[in-house]
């Protein structure tokens, strides 16, 4: 999809436009100012949000505006609102025709930028462009490598897999087109985001490893929010399955997109409470063996009335059993009470 808007540079790239959403991360937030404002790009402004941090995130944002010229660096507070609204404050902000957003415990590679922005330079139609990237521990020590699928549809619904992580860019007109961030998800709106552009165009793989993905023990635990990020996977396939426009190859793959999403929110429960995770596999057998679950449903129910029946005989016995009781100790009250002649 060509951008009209694109108004390509002296060295033929669009600009760029990098967003940082931010909230008490002082501790990282320099290294990732530092990855963006030391790419070799030329035409590159960055953005950085702060969400009404409680550390010293101003005073060091103020120190990057001081040093910094207005074109390459700017920076904006607001009380507490979330990552969703804060980075579509950011969307509404940005200049460039190119927008990316990273957040502020992660890093881009040098030459991310240039790679990434070359890739729409050479193709009208792309979209977004997205690259590999490592995950890292906290100090930077390298975890692992992940080499992303090829982005479709098909493949990310089929199989409940976001596939974009950090680094990606994508044409400002299709933010312009789509609308940003979903405010209701908390934590797979981005997940939902790229689902919506999907529909505007091509999305391109930069085979390269050109970002950081860090994992610290201040990130949001899996084990606190698990159900709520498995409930909203599943109410993106929803979403995706309620448009009268789904296809064809995408309808053939309904129950295992289900599963897939039942099962992704499974495993992010970790070690949340049983019925959490009951509450997913029930739903999971309800969809994919209807009948089944209609038994076990049926079962349930008697069950259930069973149950309540044994409870209602248990506490009239219950009641029984006081009753004796009060007369076994007024009994014992009156012969205590007999004189030793009575």
């Amino acid at each position: 999809m060509a951008d009209p808007r694109a108004r390509e540079g002296t060295d033929g790239l669009p600009s760029v436009t990098v967003l940082i959403p931010t909230y008490d991360r002082a501790e990282f937030l320099d290294e990732a100012i530092e990855s963006v404002l030391g790419q070799d790009y030329e035409r590159l402004e960055l953005v950085v949000l702060d969400d009404g941090s409680s550390d010293h995130t101003p005073e060091l944002l103020e120190g990057y505006a001081e040093r910094q010229p207005a074109t390459r660096f700017r920076w904006v507070r607001h009380d507490n609102m979330g990552q969703a609204r804060t980075l579509n404050r950011g969307f509404e902000m940005a200049k460039g025709d190119l927008v990316g957003y990273l957040s502020s415990d992660d890093m881009l590679l040098p030459g991310a930028v240039p790679k990434l922005a070359a890739v729409f330079a050479a193709e009208p139609d792309v979209v977004v462009a997205y690259p590999a990237w490592d995950y890292v521990e906290e100090g930077g020590e390298k975890i692992d490598s992940v080499m992303p699928e090829e982005f479709t549809l098909l493949h990310a619904i089929k199989a409940s897999d976001p596939v974009i992580g950090p680094g990606a860019l994508l044409r400002r007109s299709a933010i312009d087109q789509v609308g940003g961030w979903d405010p209701e998800i908390i934590y797979s709106a981005d997940f939902e985001f790229w689902v919506r552009v999907s529909s505007l165009g091509e999305f391109r793989r930069v085979p390269e490893i050109l970002a950081h993905y860090r994992w610290h023990e201040g990130m949001t635990g899996r084990l606190s929010v698990g159900i709520q990020i498995a409930l909203e996977r599943v109410a993106i396939v929803d979403r995706v399955y309620a448009s009268p426009d789904v296809s064809e190859e995408l309808r053939a793959v309904e129950a295992e997109a289900y599963r897939s999403a039942y099962l992704a929110g499974a495993g992010l429960l970790g070690g949340n409470a049983p019925w959490e995770r009951f509450f997913l596999g029930d739903r999971l057998v309800s969809r994919t063996f209807p009948a089944r679950h209609e038994a076990l449903a049926a079962t349930s129910a008697e069950l259930r009335a069973e149950t309540a029946e044994l409870e209602n005989e248990l506490r009239k016995v219950g009641s029984r059993i006081a009753a004796l009781g009060d007369t076994l100790a007024r009994r014992e009250m009156e012969i205590a009470n007999r004189g030793p002649d009575e």
